[in-house]
Order: structure tokens, then sequence, then C-alpha cells
């Protein structure tokens, strides 16, 4: 074959391949998205993901359902969407914590953080020390004096091991110079139902899914005090440079075709501006913060460095 006719080849098939991709976005989708949660109905991520859900329903024309898949610290929601076909229809939301934290603890796990296409993020989210309405702790301070005087007295809940609450709060542990017993639940409902009645001393939740219960919040483990308990204070201003905000989005698998990619970061950028989402985090104590795929991208890259660094040095295993 003659370079022309080579190079005539390559044109019809970059033509073809063009036509194909083309008529894929045009056509995609065709049917529901679903968007898998790895936390129960009515976590701050689920209440997140349907707001999400209502805009993306408007940009794709389809609908857009919400599935939640709870367990294991988030990892089985993200393995179901990790085996699903690539085309699109099964999409993950979630914190970065199955995806940054996970990995580094389970060798086994069947993906990975590049398993994945972030599209966009779309919250963040810090977190409370949460006690029940009866519980004897006045506020943080209690809590670190009751540590003090017996130490591992106080158990803590948190939705897993090595989550960002249970790292945040070994972190805090370590600078404070106490020790407390940990609990990791696999339901986060009822890990506030728990702390609600009693059962454990404090756990340790976004602020976005213990809005409206009627525990109290001791502290804010982030940078600035939430808009929803603007008399608490952060554990930073307290002294406890430990804060770790939660952040998250929507994910495809990497294997999923480049349009179907564009297509869904377009909607969700527009889906993140609506007013269904944006409300839905005014209500529940999220902030809407958003970031395109790319920075989004950097973002968890950054992030799994530097949670792989902190469970090395803090010789955190799964039994």
């Amino acid at each position: 074959m003659s370079k022309r006719e080579l190079l005539e080849v390559r044109l019809v098939i970059a033509i073809g391949l063009a036509t194909i991709s083309s008529a894929l976005a045009q056509s995609y989708p065709s049917r529901p998205v679903q968007l898998v949660v790895p936390f129960s109905g009515g976590s701050g991520t689920d209440i997140a993901a349907r707001g999400l859900a209502e805009g993306l329903v408007a940009q794709l024309g389809q609908g857009a359902v919400v599935v939640n898949r709870e367990g294991a610290s988030g990892t089985l929601a993200l393995a179901a969407v990790a085996h699903a076909a690539p085309d699109g229809y099964t999409l993950a939301f979630t914190p970065q914590g199955p995806l940054t934290i996970q990995p580094h603890l389970k060798p086994n796990l069947s993906y990975r953080l590049d398993t994945f296409q972030p599209l966009c993020q779309v919250y963040e989210d810090s977190f409370g020390i949460l006690v029940g309405p009866t519980s004897p702790i006045v506020d943080f301070k209690d809590l670190l004096d009751r540590a003090r005087a017996k130490p591992k007295s106080l158990t803590f809940g948190t939705s897993g091991v090595a989550t960002v609450p249970h790292l945040q709060v070994e972190g805090l542990a370590l600078a404070a110079g106490v020790a407390f017993v940990h609990a990791p639940y696999r339901v986060s409902g009822q890990l506030i139902a728990d702390t609600l009645g009693g059962t454990l001393d404090f756990a340790v939740t976004p602020i976005s899914s213990i809005s409206g219960s009627n525990g109290r919040v001791v502290a804010v483990l982030g940078p600035t005090r939430s808009p929803r308990h603007p008399a608490v204070p952060t554990v930073d201003e307290l002294g406890f440079r430990v804060s770790m905000p939660g952040f998250g989005g929507l994910y495809a698998p990497k294997a999923a075709p480049a349009v179907v990619h564009d297509r869904l970061e377009a909607a969700c950028a527009k889906a993140f501006a609506s007013m269904s989402f944006q409300n839905t985090a005014a209500n529940t104590g999220t902030s809407p913060v958003y970031l395109p795929r790319a920075a989004f991208a950097e973002r968890l890259a950054a992030d799994s460095r530097e949670k792989g660094a902190l469970i090395k040095a803090l010789n955190i295993k799964i039994d």
C-alpha cells in the first residue's frame, strides 16, 4: 500500500470514528442513569445526590435514579459501579473516602482511584462531633477532660475504619494526648440513632447528616464554623489543626467513552448551578463547591497521597 493510500485509509477511519462519537454523543443518554450512593437514604451524601439528580434530569432529558448501597466504608457501592458496563448509565456519587482512603487499606479491592473518571466536584462538608441530647458531655473541653481522666472510656462512632471522620478523631486524639475507642458502623442512620440514644458517647459525622436531629454538636472539625451551628467552635479555634474537609461529586467509569464523559461533565456543571441543587445544599448545611473534572482529579490525587501518608503514620490497618 502506498503512502497516499495509507493516508486515505487513516482519514476514512478518523472520519468514521468521529461520526460514531458524534452519533453516540447525540444519542446518550437514551434511558435513565443511576447514581449509586455508598451511604443510606437520608444521609448528607444521599440528599446531595438527589438534589443533583433532579438537576441532571433537566440537562440529560432522562431520569436520574439514586440507588443506595451502603456498607464496607463505601467500597461496596464503588465496586458495583466499577463492575458495571462502562456505558455511562451507572455512575457514582460519593465523598472522597472510598476512593482516596480505602485503596490504601485494602490492597485486594477490585478498583482504584484511576478506575474512575471524576466528572465534577459539587460539595464540601465539614464534620461535627455529635453527642446525644441527654449526654453529660457539656462541650469539647469537657469531652477531652473526661478522656484524659479515664483513657479509652469514651466510645465514638464513624461510618467505618479509616474514613475521613475516623482519621480526624485519631489525629485529634494524638494531638490532645488522649485515647478513644472506635466503633465503626455500616449504616450512617444507625450510627446517629445510637449516638442520640446514648449507646455511643459521641459520633463524628457530616454536618449535613445531622441537620434536624435533637443531638448537640460540641465541635466542628473544619476550618470554619458551620452556618447551621454558628455558636459551635471549630477544633482549629481550640488549638487542634486536624481538620480534613469532606468533599465529593460525580464519577463515571474511566472506560466509558470520552464523549460520554464530556456530556456528563457539561450536564453536571449546569445541574450544580440549578436551584434544586443549590436549595438542597442550603437546607442541609452542605457547602456547594464546584470543580471541573481536571481540577477535581488533581484534588483527589493530592488527597490520596495525603491520606496514604496519614494512614501509614497512624499505623491503621484493617483486620
